[in-house]
């Protein structure tokens, strides 16, 4: 919060490929990862202060949310509520600023609705895990740009 948005960057990334492509999708590492933040942050000349690159992307997490909505979602299905989880709903700054993007959408937490926001990850492994367990495919091909639905982890029992 402490830090200015950069503009210059911040379209630069909005304009990347990933944030046009229709849902459902995923991303991780692989887009926004060492490589993605040398690229639009670590490598410039002069290096910008820490604080309007951390401040930088929370803007793109915001936009992108919001775009991501604007886009993909409002035009077909009319939306009321957007219930948030998971480390970003600690953001004070990234939760503002998607109130003030989205200020036809009541803005709520997870643990409103009796799920801890900081359980969605363990939610997450859980579920995973217990289609391990079953011999069931844990992975969305059309999601992820898998080649196939594969079975995730594998279990080993201490001997």
């Amino acid at each position: 919060a402490q830090g200015k948005v950069l503009p210059k960057y911040l379209e630069q990334m909005l304009r990347l490929p990933y944030f046009r492509r229709q849902p459902p999708k995923s991303a991780g590492r692989e887009q926004f990862g060492e490589a993605f933040v040398r690229r639009y942050f670590l490598d410039k000349t002069p290096r910008p202060d820490g604080r309007d690159l951390l401040r930088t992307a929370c803007e793109l997490t915001a936009q992108s949310v919001a775009r991501a909505l604007e886009d993909f979602v409002f035009p077909s299905v009319r939306v009321r509520r957007l219930i948030v989880s998971g480390g970003g709903s600690h953001n004070q700054t990234l939760m503002a600023r998607l109130r003030q993007l989205l200020p036809e959408v009541r803005i709520q937490l997870s643990d409103d609705f009796g799920l801890p926001a900081d359980a969605k990850e363990a939610m997450a492994f859980a579920l995973l895990a217990e289609r391990t367990l079953h011999g069931l495919s844990g992975n969305l091909p059309s999601v992820t740009g898998a080649r196939r639905a594969v079975i995730l982890g594998a279990l080993s029992q201490a001997g």
